[in-house]
């Protein structure tokens, strides 16, 4: 009877956190809304501090810049990659 007891209480809980689960953002949502926030904030601060203080600011800005670039070359190539293939 303690074991049944257990088991009941385990699946309860298991169900609730199921439950949770589906109500979270999923990947695509969040990519998404990173993707804005690197483009619409990180990016536009960036060039606004390079153009304040390039001394200060434009080596970091040169290497998001290429972080950034180097990433998208990777996500056109595998798309294209991706589409090739179909």
């Amino acid at each position: 009877k303690n074991s049944q007891l257990d088991f009941e209480e385990t699946r309860i809980a298991y169900e609730e956190e199921k439950g949770e689960e589906s109500t979270k953002d999923s990947a695509t949502v969040i990519k998404k809304w990173v993707v804005r926030l690197i483009n619409d904030k990180l990016v536009v601060y960036l060039r606004a501090m390079n153009e304040v203080d390039a001394e200060t600011y434009g080596s970091f800005y040169l290497t998001i810049t290429e972080i950034i670039s180097d990433n998208n070359e990777v996500v056109k190539k595998r798309s294209k990659k991706n589409t090739s293939t179909v």
